[in-house]
Order: structure tokens, then C-alpha cells, then sequence
């Protein structure tokens, strides 16, 4: 998985200039009152990969045995340092709606990834705190298996400093059931002191991270402007939108003519 000096994991040359060019943007769709909290106390919640229901997330979290002894062996690193939030490449679909906003409450903030990353960056004390964002790679659960099996692998990471961005990679996969979700990862990578809880906080400014938020295509007008107000009530002072997913297209579908529509064509006279 490539890795640049930056803090990105996983992206290719083009998306790399896309980021650093600050035209990268990201999107994750929060609860509504995750989203409040976030306008706040201008923080968001990272949290602990064994919080993920997806067994296959953070495969290190769990115990490694050792073949030649059958001693299991702990990796604190990956058990309680890593805290992570999931963002998307994908602006919005039906899927990501339905799953993500199933109260039709939910708040899809779009931010730029390039100053998400450097704004949020020094907050934090490295080299043993370390923040990176990263590209999440989709694998079928059998090449997932025998990638995470491989002794290769497996010593890269193990050997790798538990605060360098090839240690924080483990979570970059994903089984290819997800990849709809097109993810990107925010990751804190924390080794000064055991972190109570499962939650880091990461804080922003919001006026230079958020680029707008969108409200859930299935709002009625009625419901978008009551969203609205209390979302500007609450002190978001940017773009709000309502997702045009289901808005109705506008077609202009027109015959000459109903006799046209029914007119029967004349052949060509046989030569």
C-alpha cells in the first residue's frame, strides 16, 4: 500500500495531487445529533476499531499465536491505540441514505480532506501521535484471508514502529461486500498514554473543514426548512442543501401529434 509524506495511505500519484491542490473532497453522513454535537464543540469522535461491527475490521486486535511455542501474543498497539472515523469518496446514493439516515435525519457533510488533515494535524504530539488519512482497499474474503495470513505481511506490520503509517494500514481493508462505500479513513495513531474510553477527540474548525452539509432527499419541504432553521439555530453558518436524488427530473418529452404518433409509414416504391 503506498505511502506518502503527507499523511495519506493508499492513494494513487492523481489523488495525491488532488489533495494537495485541496480539491479532494469527502463526505460521511452523521445522525442528527452527532451533527450537532459536532457544530458545538467543533470535534469529531474517533473511535476504537473493536467498536466496528465488520469482524474482518482490525484483524490485530485480536491475539497472534506463536507456531513455535503456541504462546498468544497481546499487540496493545492495535487493541487501544488506533481510533479511526469513517468518511466516503462518494457524494451521496441511495444505498449510503438508506443505511446511514434510516430516521431520514441524518446529515451528510461534505469536507475537504486536505484541510481536515492539516488543520487537524497539530493538535497532536508526534512522533507519538501521529494522524493520517487512508484509502480503504477491497479485497474478496478469500484473497482478505490469505493476505492477512501471509508471513510477509505479517512481518512488515509487526516489525513496522506501532506509531508509523504501515502499523495504522491494518485497518485499510475491507472485504468487497463494501465497496460501494468507496471509504476513506480518518486515523489517529496514539502512543503516549492509554487513551480511557473508546473515543479520541479530533478538533476542527468547522468554517474551514466543512464545505456544506445536504439534507436527506426524502424531507418534505416542510421538514427541510425546519431542519434548516435548527441547524442554523445551533450556529452552522455555511451551505445547506437538500439532496436532488429523488427530485423530479425535468423532462421535456412532447410528440408533434397524436395522428403522428399513429401514422402508419409510407415504404419506398419497389424498384
Amino acid at each position: 500500500m503506498p505511502i506518502v509524506n503527507s499523511g495519506l495511505i493508499g492513494f494513487d500519484d492523481f489523488e495525491q495531487q488532488l489533495f494537495l491542490e485541496g480539491t479532494m473532497h469527502i463526505h460521511r453522513i452523521f445522525p442528527f445529533e452527532r451533527f450537532v454535537d459536532l457544530v458545538r464543540n467543533q470535534w469529531l469522535a474517533l473511535v476504537r476499531p473493536s467498536c466496528w461491527e465488520d469482524p474482518f475490521e482490525n484483524p490485530f486486535n485480536r491475539m497472534i499465536t506463536e507456531a513455535l511455542t503456541g504462546k498468544k501474543l497481546r499487540l496493545p498497539h492495535f487493541e487501544s491505540m488506533l481510533f479511526a472515523q469513517c468518511w466516503s469518496f462518494s457524494g451521496e446514493s441511495d444505498a449510503m441514505w438508506r443505511i446511514y439516515s434510516t430516521d431520514r435525519r441524518g446529515i451528510l457533510v461534505t469536507a475537504s480532506a486536505q484541510a481536515l488533515l492539516t488543520l487537524g494535524k497539530p493538535q497532536f504530539e508526534p512522533p507519538m501521535e501521529q494522524v493520517f488519512l487512508g484509502k480503504v482497499q477491497y479485497k474478496s474474503q478469500a484473497e482478505l484471508k490469505e493476505m492477512l495470513e501471509s508471513q510477509d505481511f505479517l512481518r512488515n506490520v509487526l516489525r513496522a514502529p506501532a506509531y508509523s503509517p504501515v502499523s495504522s494500514s491494518v485497518i485499510l481493508y475491507k472485504r468487497d461486500s463494501f465497496k460501494h462505500e468507496e471509504e476513506v479513513r480518518l486515523i489517529l495513531s496514539r502512543h503516549i498514554s492509554e487513551v480511557p474510553g473508546d473515543i479520541a477527540r479530533f478538533q476542527i474548525p468547522l468554517d474551514k473543514v466543512i464545505l456544506k452539509v445536504t439534507l436527506d432527499p426524502r424531507l418534505s419541504d416542510e421538514e427541510f426548512e425546519r431542519y434548516s432553521y435548527l441547524i442554523d439555530k445551533i450556529g452552522y453558518n455555511g451551505h445547506i442543501e437538500r439532496s436532488s436524488l429523488y427530485s423530479v427530473p425535468d423532462f421535456n418529452l412532447e410528440i408533434p401529434s397524436i395522428e403522428w404518433l399513429y401514422e402508419i409509414p409510407i415504404l419506398p416504391a419497389a424498384s
